[in-house]
């Protein structure tokens, strides 16, 4: 449980009529009345099959009693989703809990009453939702001592966030209200709940998002932008690095450059990318990473936001025609534009494949499939936009229609763009069996495949990890540069001379660096340990305290 209060979710049910809740008679739209919490099974069963079961209501109930229960719908209209919060009531929410705690199906969010005096414990509400299915559907569930209940007609309205706030009427001599102090342990109760609510605006933990604060200011070598809002996303790479790259693209080389974008690799929650490019100075052109974006979204956003940071630090000064750059994934190279001064291209390999995997869902004989398939290749490798123009012409004659509209809104409109031969010859990098060849860098392929091993890696490991990998690459081309170790120079720059620079981080093979987030894991689980045991100590000291007190 991720807040809230601590009492077993497995209270037997007890079923009372709606008089005997209240003297009242029931709100409007209550469709079941019950003082003790629901069973997880009763509250999976009302989400699922309630709307057939029950009236449910548009608009939050009318200052609803203890006891009563009500099904929310949405009716579908994302404006309504939080229409629910607005009972006239002021509430604090006190924390969220996953059910059941083994493969989750409901999000139970638990919420306080605010009296005029300050906070109560004494009158809740309990609002669940699927986390999966029935989205639009919520159930409110309304538990406590109606006596604490105000009558002074507070009104929650709705904000742009939802949340809600409070708004009372103009008062007529109403005398100041003083609230006392709060009790330690209702301080530490906001303190607890503060975690959630960090992952609930930021989706990270409290932990990753101070781990982000503490990289601003210790790394700011490293550390180029951090957003945290609607998603996070922390982008980076040493300003040493930068500068090489820039000293490499005024080089003019008989290797050819290429960039690429490179986000295949996720580890713990964040998903990690890749800007690589090829050091043309030595021998194969080893390809190193420039720049690392860490983010735990499946939007394009941060992706966006990477691509801007890198053309303002680094492509938009580069005044010698369009660098060549391909994409790991080719969903991001048809969707991601920011990339200033580069010349998207992609590899024949996937668009290939989309073709095959069209025609077979689309009744083409295995023969056929072979012949068109032939024929987007050849289109492919022809020397000259003219020679693939003309081609066309003729393949469409052999063609079925339902192909010819595929291949014209699917394929066509990128030939021109980043699939043609003529391309990849302009910028030397065609390869005849795939257009051109994707970078592959194998020692950062190795770190984050040992690291993905590890499990969930905090995001301070990940960091530290990516910083060490960097002072890697830069003792390599060190060692190349002075004519040591595993990079080797061009015939054509044998002759440079370079001033050897010292690099003041220790330098860990990528091996060593996975071992070095291992040992760093191991020892924060440690300290963890130690504090739950500490903590365990605090809350039995809480308790007496509470006890005291009352």
């Amino acid at each position: 449980m991720e807040g809230g209060p601590s009492s077993s979710d497995k209270t037997v049910p007890i079923e009372t009529p709606a008089a005997e809740v209240s003297p009242k008679e029931k709100t409007p739209g209550t469709i079941l009345t019950k003082t003790s919490r629901l069973k997880l099974e009763e509250i999976t069963s009302i989400l699922s099959d309630g709307e057939t079961k029950y009236q449910v209501i548009h608009s939050a109930p009318f200052r609803p009693q203890p006891g009563e229960i009500f099904l929310f719908s949405s009716a579908g209209n994302p404006e309504n989703n939080e229409k629910w919060r607005s009972d006239q009531y002021h509430w604090y929410q006190n924390g969220t809990k996953s059910m059941p705690d083994k493969d989750p199906v409901i999000k139970k969010i638990y919420f306080a009453y605010v009296a005029p005096s300050g906070r109560t414990c004494t009158f809740h509400k309990h609002v669940y939702r699927m986390l999966k299915s029935n989205r639009h559907l919520v159930l409110l569930h309304y538990l406590g001592d109606p006596s604490v209940i105000d009558e002074t007609g507070r009104t929650r309205l709705r904000t742009k966030r939802g949340r809600g706030k409070t708004e009372e009427p103009p008062p007529e001599n109403k005398k100041p209200v003083v609230t006392e102090p709060k009790k330690f342990h209702e301080l530490l109760e906001e303190c607890r709940t503060f975690d959630n609510v960090v992952n609930e605006l930021f989706c990270v933990s409290l932990k990753d998002f101070v781990a982000l604060q503490v990289a601003a200011q210790e790394r700011k070598d490293f550390v180029k932008k951090i957003v945290i809002y609607p998603c996070c996303s922390l982008i980076c790479g040493k300003n040493v690095m930068l500068e090489e790259v820039e000293r490499l693209l005024q080089f003019t080389s008989s290797q050819p450059q290429l960039l690429m974008y490179d986000t295949a690799f996720t580890v713990g929650d964040f998903k990690i990318a890749a800007l690589l490019f090829k050091h043309t100075l030595f021998q194969g052109g080893p390809a190193l990473p420039a720049f690392f974006l860490i983010h735990n979204s499946d939007s394009m956003q941060p992706h966006e936001e990477f691509a801007q940071v890198v053309s303002e630090a680094l492509l938009a000064s580069f005044g010698k025609g369009n660098l060549p750059i391909v994409f790991s994934n080719q969903e991001h190279c048809r969707l991601l534009k920011g990339f200033v001064n580069t010349q998207q291209l992609q590899p024949w390999t996937d668009t290939m494949q989309r073709a095959k995997a069209w025609l077979e869902g689309n009744g083409y004989s295995t023969q056929e499939v072979s012949i068109y398939l032939a024929h987007i290749r050849g289109l492919f490798s022809q020397r000259t936009e003219a020679d693939y123009k003309n081609m066309l012409e003729k393949c469409k004659l052999e063609w079925k229609q339902t192909f010819t509209v595929f291949f014209a809104e699917n394929i066509q409109p990128f030939i021109s763009k980043c699939f043609g031969r003529w391309i990849y010859e302009e910028h030397r990098v065609y390869n005849p069996y795939c257009g051109v060849s994707l970078v592959y860098c194998e020692p950062f392929c190795n770190l984050m495949k040992g690291m993905a091993s590890l499990g969930k890696v905090p995001l301070d490991c990940i960091i530290d990890a990516l910083d060490c990998l960097q002072v890697y690459f830069l003792h390599q081309i060190q060692e190349g540069l002075n004519k040591n170790g595993n990079y080797h120079l061009l015939p054509e720059f044998e002759g440079m001379v370079v001033p050897t620079q010292s690099i003041a981080q220790p330098v860990l093979s990528p091996e060593n660096i996975v071992n070095r987030v291992q040992s760093n894991m191991q020892q924060q689980f440690a300290v963890n340990s130690q504090h739950q045991s500490t903590s365990s100590s605090t809350n039995e000291a809480i308790a007496t305290y509470s006890w005291i007190t009352q």
